[in-house]
């Protein structure tokens, strides 16, 4: 396997302001890695879990994240979904305490 010019393996590109802080992935993002960005404190379990349960308390998020050709039990979010998700319950990625 191969590295990028970041070093990360497999090609994934990670998005980096001039402080080195804002580490936003670029392209899809998996479910596990949001959930955990969310609910750091949380076991993997628990913070799926959380999540979950806030996409289907945001009626509005869960609207238009149907109309992006979401699956709840797809484990990827693609661009669009993902931004959508930040537009609702914010961008864990622009704390740089998490």
């Amino acid at each position: 396997m191969s590295k990028n010019e970041n070093g990360s393996l497999n090609g994934a590109n990670v998005k980096r302001d001039v402080k080195g802080v804002d580490n936003l992935p670029q392209g899809n993002i998996g479910k596990k890695q949001l959930a955990m960005k969310y609910h750091p404190t949380l076991t993997y379990s628990g913070a799926i879990k959380a999540f979950n349960r806030e996409i289907e308390a945001n009626s509005e998020l869960k609207a238009e994240l149907e109309r992006n050709s979401w699956d709840a039990k797809v484990r990827m979010y693609t661009i669009i979904q993902r931004d959508s998700i930040f537009k609702h319950l914010g961008n864990p990625y622009d704390d740089p305490s998490l």
